[in-house]
């Protein structure tokens, strides 16, 4: 299964940062200037969809060790 090796390959690396680049004036700019979203919707083949639920399965197994740790707020992300 591919999201094994996945998250073999994360367990192995011995640091990982994950932090919001510049968040506050990311924020600042999109409220002078909001952004015109456009819903693009494509249909995914199986090998697609094997690969979002391997990143579904990698979000997920990242969010369940920042929550062992107690060091990161993640109580408002979800899956």
């Amino acid at each position: 299964m591919p999201s094994t090796r996945i998250y073999s390959s994360l367990v192995k690396m011995s640091f990982l940062n994950l932090h919001p680049i510049d968040g506050i004036l990311q924020s600042e700019e999109l409220e002078q200037d909001p952004p015109d979203v456009v819903d693009i919707r494509v249909p995914m083949s199986k090998y697609m969809m094997g690969i979002q639920k391997a990143i579904v399965e990698v979000m997920g197994a990242c969010l369940k060790e920042m929550r062992k740790t107690n060091k990161v707020d993640v109580e408002d992300l979800t899956m």
